[in-house]
């Protein structure tokens, strides 16, 4: 999205396609022109493209041709209106291209828009590695970690269940964890870490919609740049009928913890945040006032 080339790789059913058809969808919205093309037919039937050599005008002996010959070949108007017109080229299944095919495409492509780059480039970001199950990620996350050579902040949760007795059937929300005792059972599977260790210039998911016009989204991704001070003024109020309930547990949470220090992240899109706890919290019961299920913590996870 921000103009970069990018590679990205994986094994059958890591996400491959979710990503293209992501990213895909989110350029065209914005306008831009963008071609997908595949070494082979079959591959073209999972995307929606056309094949390298039809997307090029190629026929079975152009590979035999000079490079004079494939250009004056691909001027006629539907080639050479498809190599000037895409803001952006997504070759599928790389790997099956040969040499020689990406070579004469490059070739055609510089020669249609009249340069010697194919397209610009702001140079090169390490994407995204995407794996089908939690120890997987752990691991890769864990070994980057590792080799961060800075000390470590700890930021551990607070879990609280508010319970209102008119819901008798909610009183096992108190239930612990088996493996902690401070962690609710109920919040096992919480997106937000139980204890989370961050590092300077580690990579970091965010896990809350903190300014959607400036983009910084859930989802969004940044580096940790350094630590700063604890600054009161900088942590954010939010709204609602359950702003006095966050206050308070978030005050419990710093107390608690003792928390002095806040990461602050740039972000891909060139912002800097300092980034504070969070707390979530889930109304539970059928009437009014409802039990109160939350949790407290940093709203940032390793990436």
């Amino acid at each position: 999205m921000s103009g970069r080339n990018v590679f990205y790789t994986g094994a059958a059913g890591y996400g491959k396609s979710a990503v293209l058809n992501n990213f895909v969808g989110q350029l065209r919205a914005l306008g831009k022109n963008v071609d997908v093309i595949a070494p082979t037919g079959r591959a073209v039937l999972d995307i929606s493209g056309c094949t390298i050599w039809t997307y090029a005008g190629w026929v079975p002996n152009s590979m035999k041709m000079m490079m004079l010959e494939l250009e004056r070949r691909a001027r006629g108007r539907h080639v050479w209106k498809r190599l000037t017109w895409a803001n952006m080229l997504v070759i599928v299944e790389i790997s099956m291209l040969k040499k020689i095919h990406f070579e004469r495409l490059e070739h055609i492509m510089k020669s249609a828009r009249g340069s010697d780059k194919a397209a610009a480039s702001a140079g090169f970001l390490l994407a995204v590695k995407l794996f089908p199950s939690r120890p997987e990620v752990k691991f890769v996350n864990d070994t980057e970690f590792a080799g961060l050579p800075y000390p470590i902040e700890n930021y551990s949760y607070l879990d609280n269940f508010d319970w209102n007795s008119k819901h008798p059937h909610l009183e096992n929300k108190f239930r612990p964890d088996f493996n902690n005792p401070e962690n609710l059972h109920a919040l096992r599977e919480h997106r937000y870490e139980a204890a989370l260790e961050l590092k300077n210039d580690m990579l970091v998911d965010l896990l809350v919609n903190l300014d959607i016009p400036g983009g910084l989204v859930n989802g969004s991704q940044g580096v940790i740049v350094r630590f700063e001070g604890h600054k009161p003024k900088l942590l954010l109020e939010s709204g609602g009928d359950l702003a006095k309930h966050k206050k308070e547990l978030i005050g419990k949470y710093i107390w608690k913890r003792g928390i002095k220090r806040w990461p602050v992240v740039r972000f891909h899109n060139g912002r800097e945040k300092s980034i504070y706890t969070e707390c979530t919290v889930n109304e539970l019961g059928e009437e009014k006032s409802y039990s109160l299920l939350s949790r407290t913590q940093m709203p940032l996870m390793a990436a």
